[in-house]
């Protein structure tokens, strides 16, 4: 797929997924931070899941739907997938829509700011507590080159 096949696929799961969530359907909105199932935005079978696209069409739904709390969506799903995530590959895409966001609202291309703070904190309890990744050597060498990079150009800590 090419990039404009990506964005209009991923214009669609994000209006999906805001209705469902405004029905009281929150599931939807978590399965396509995730990249779960159809939800999935990716050039070819093999790629990690786009979370950039997605957060691009997040920005669009946004601004032409201002009165729809999206940036309240997007926060308590990326939350909840951070008080979830079960192996290495969570950890990287969830801590890649955080290192986006981030990188978005100091270029001031995100509409709106996140408590980036808190679904941090949530990603650093959720390895602290499954032994499957904090005994993980390479978790833990990614861990101290996330917290390397989140203190330097940010001012948070993940450690």
């Amino acid at each position: 797929m090419n990039y404009e096949d990506l964005r209009k696929k991923a214009s669609v799961i994000v209006e999906e997924s805001v209705k469902s969530y405004l029905e009281g359907k929150t599931m939807k909105f978590l399965l396509m931070i995730m990249g779960a199932m159809h939800y999935g935005i990716k050039a070819n079978p093999e790629a990690m899941h786009n979370y950039n696209i997605i957060l691009e069409e997040i920005y669009n739904y946004y601004r032409n739907h201002p009165n729809i709390p999206v940036d309240k969506m997007l926060f308590s799903s990326l939350n909840k997938f951070a008080s979830i995530v079960s192996d290495t590959e969570d950890s990287n895409l969830c801590m890649g829509y955080i290192f986006s966001q981030l990188e978005n609202e100091k270029k001031n291309i995100a509409p709106f700011n996140l408590d980036v703070k808190t679904i941090i904190d949530s990603l650093k309890n959720r390895i602290a507590t499954l032994p499957k990744l904090s005994n993980n050597p390479e978790i833990n060498f990614w861990l101290e080159e996330t917290d390397k990079i989140l203190r330097e150009k940010y001012g948070y800590m993940i450690l």
